[in-house]
């Protein structure tokens, strides 16, 4: 049992031994994401890399700007599409403090002051850092237009209004596709390696 007098030193120590450890295995996964994307390319036959990526909800929302700010070489040409499919406030994957999301991202703190949450503050939205990265749409053209307008901001956290004061453009493509012509059982027929 460590006594009282030294728990506040020693917590304030492993805070900051822990802050440092969580710094540098992010330093090594960007790197492995890179590699990791060159390496499928190669195994898939691909020439180079992807035209686009498609970015789903706020789990993936930071990786357009993450590949427009640090991705080199052929990976700069790379853009994005971010797809809504819930804008729902419980959905956005906020990281709460700058500089912890700073540390997380490597993107500069100028970028993510951009998604700082009008309704929260202290939290970084990546619903609002990758929409100025990338095309946004959603799921349906009505529901671009609901959360457009602004009907859904009490149910979004204000993300309707935080993309119009941005200028942010959301669009909707309404959901279906046609699954024989893409069905990776005849690749031959698809023209596309699976």
């Amino acid at each position: 049992q460590i006594p009282h007098r030294h728990r506040r030193g020693l917590e304030g120590e492993v805070e900051d031994r822990l802050v440092r450890r969580v710094d540098l295995l992010v330093r090594r996964r960007r790197g492995h994401v890179r590699r990791e994307l060159a390496r499928r390319a190669r195994w898939l036959g691909w020439p180079g890399p992807p035209a686009i990526l498609h970015c789903h909800d706020g789990h993936a929302a930071f990786l357009p700007a993450i590949l427009r700010s640090q991705a080199r070489g052929p990976l700069r040409r790379i853009r994005a599409l971010l797809t809504l499919h819930n804008a729902g406030a419980g959905y956005h994957q906020e990281i709460y403090g700058l500089q912890f999301a700073h540390q997380l991202t490597g993107l500069s703190l100028r970028v993510l002051e951009q998604g700082l949450s009008p309704e929260n503050p202290e939290a970084v939205d990546p619903l609002l850092v990758g929409p100025r990265f990338a095309t946004v749409n959603t799921v349906s053209e009505r529901y671009a237009e609901e959360i457009s307008s602004g009907a859904l901001d009490g149910l979004t956290g204000g993300l309707g209004r935080a993309f119009r004061e941005a200028g942010i453009r959301l669009g909707g493509i309404t959901n279906g596709i046609d699954p024989g012509p893409y069905d990776p059982r005849f690749p031959a027929q698809t023209g596309l390696a699976f």
